[in-house]
């Protein structure tokens, strides 16, 4: 904390404002080899996910909508239709 009001007090007082030259050359844009590609190669995978999540969503019903509950229903073993074979 000390530091950092330290380095404040020293630059608080700054005055130093950059002047560019009239007949200085402008900044053209940098082409920046693969870029292109890389930019194609990540919305091909960014695509490639969103369907692999819709496909998801299908398969394992993420989308389903139940109307009503589901009513429990009694139930017996037919032990006596296993028994009557022999």
């Amino acid at each position: 904390m000390a530091r950092r009001a330290a380095e404040y007090n020293e630059i608080k007082d700054c005055t130093f404002v950059p002047s560019t030259l009239p007949g200085a050359p402008e900044l053209k844009p940098v082409e920046i080899r693969g870029l292109d590609r890389h930019l194609e190669l990540k919305e091909l995978q960014k695509r490639k996910e969103e369907e692999l999540a819709l496909r998801e969503a299908e398969v394992f019903g993420l989308n389903c909508k139940f109307e009503g509950n589901t009513v429990p229903e009694p139930f017996e073993f037919n032990t006596e239709a296993r028994y009557d074979k022999n």
